[in-house]
């Protein structure tokens, strides 16, 4: 059953990938190619050569997981197929058989952790009926991610001339599967095993290829020391090895409150993994965490029509922290963009505008703004320049109307003034009569 899966980066936050620009001593790696990236915002820690075109090898099944689980839920039941377990050759594999039942959960943790190539051609041949059309949803997932440079011809990573990535593909394409909580769970895990199944007898137990995340007595020679090649905080992902591609590796690991992510394209032997223990120590000692904005956090007053109130209080929807450089105290510009002509009624949490924020001038951060209140409905208020044109003919009609009115007025009016002084003048003549008789 296809599932559609939302990605949780930074949740309703569009971020892109940015570099933060800060004068740091870069590390020095052997690796041709290779980025380092916050596993949650996507920015860009350090990179080199990330936008090469390069084989994957075996980190190609971290794609094709993806799809398989927009298809299939853990416990749903696969048979493998008649050609899949006899086109793997020598690559690395578990031994399937034609007819043999296992569970989605169970050859993904293969293809993952044991990275056999049989249990992931049973997967593609599962949900597409073919390799080469399983290929097509992984590109098509590809593309949908923003990795536009990378093309597959496969499930599995071997050789072809035309399955090729970037470093920044890939770094994309593992951080949208991190947000998988089955991926998340799957790629962590140590080692797996299979227990007996309709065909073989006997449990199939494997660990995983990842050595930053499990590798008892495994060590590297680091800055002139021994040191394991088990990182700390490492929380999974994939290794892959083809002598065209050369080693490949995704690994994500946390360090409190940071989660960073690398990717690592054609290097040899240890190199792989002190090239790794290099990256994840720069980005750790060197970056940390700053709150751009905080949910919940007052931006501005928005106009609104038709309301209770002239305006509305706009509000942050939801935090985002961002690495940045340890010796730098960062000053974040912003920019708000409310929604044009906004009505009433407006419920509390509804959207009411964007804002930006900005890092010496690059846009970092873009956040909904929400109302913090309601705002009732009290009806449009009408003005003057609201209302219709008036009809020259009706205008004329009016004003002789109204200075009719006038004239009848004025002439009400003095009829009443001389009334008046009239009555007065005859008042005083009768007084000056009346003197006149008592002399």
């Amino acid at each position: 059953m296809k599932r559609i899966l939302t990605t949780l980066l930074i949740l309703t936050l569009t971020c892109p990938i940015f570099s933060t620009g800060f004068a740091l001593t870069e590390p020095e790696i052997d690796s041709p190619a290779a980025i380092l990236v916050d596993l949650e915002s996507g920015s860009t820690l350090y990179e080199k050569n990330a936008d090469k075109v390069m084989y994957p090898a075996s980190i190609t099944k971290i794609l094709s997981a993806i799809v398989v689980l927009e298809y299939f839920q853990l416990d749903e039941l696969v048979t493998v197929d008649k050609n899949s377990p006899y086109e793997v050759g020598d690559s690395t594999h578990i031994a399937l058989e034609p007819g043999e039942v296992l569970t989605v959960d169970q050859l993904l943790h293969a293809g993952l952790i044991r990275s056999a190539n049989d249990a992931m051609k049973v997967l593609a041949r599962a949900v597409a009926g073919s390799e080469p059309a399983f290929a097509e949803l992984m590109n098509e997932k590809a593309l949908e991610l923003g990795a536009s440079q990378t093309h597959f011809v496969n499930a599995t990573g071997l050789p072809d001339e035309n399955h090729v990535t970037t470093a920044a593909d890939m770094a994309k394409i593992a951080a949208y599967a991190m947000t998988i909580p089955e991926f998340a769970a799957i790629v962590q895990t140590p080692y797996y095993k299979i227990p007996p199944t309709n065909i073989k007898e006997n449990e199939r137990y494997f660990e995983t290829t990842n050595k930053l995340l499990f590798s008892p007595g495994k060590r590297i020679s680091y800055h002139g020391s021994s040191i394991p090649i088990k990182y700390p905080g490492t929380i999974g992902m994939k290794t892959g090895y083809t002598s065209q591609a050369k080693n490949t590796l995704v690994a994500a690991a946390e360090n409190g409150d940071a989660k960073l992510l690398l990717v690592i394209l054609n290097t040899s032997g240890s190199n792989l993994y002190i090239d790794a223990h290099t990256l994840l120590d720069f980005g750790f000692e060197n970056f940390k965490k700053r709150n751009v904005c905080v949910a919940n956090e007052y931006i501005t007053q928005i106009p609104i029509l038709s309301g209770d109130r002239p305006d509305l209080a706009a509000i942050v929807k939801s935090t985002v922290a961002l690495p940045f450089s340890t010796d730098r105290d960062p000053i974040f510009g912003k920019i708000v963009i409310p929604a044009e002509n906004l009505e009433a009624p407006v419920h509390k949490g509804d959207e009411v505008g964007k804002v930006e924020y900005y890092f010496e001038d690059q846009l970092i951060a873009r956040v909904s703004l929400i109302a913090a209140t309601d705002v009732r409905f009290i009806g449009k208020v009408t003005t003057l320049m609201d209302q219709k044109p008036i009809p020259t003919a009706v205008l004329i009609s009016a004003g002789v109307i109204g200075l009719f009115a006038i004239v009848l007025l004025f002439g009400q009016a003095m009829r009443l003034r001389n009334q008046r002084m009239r009555k007065k003048r005859r008042l005083a003549l009768n007084e000056q009569r009346k003197k006149e008789n008592m002399q």
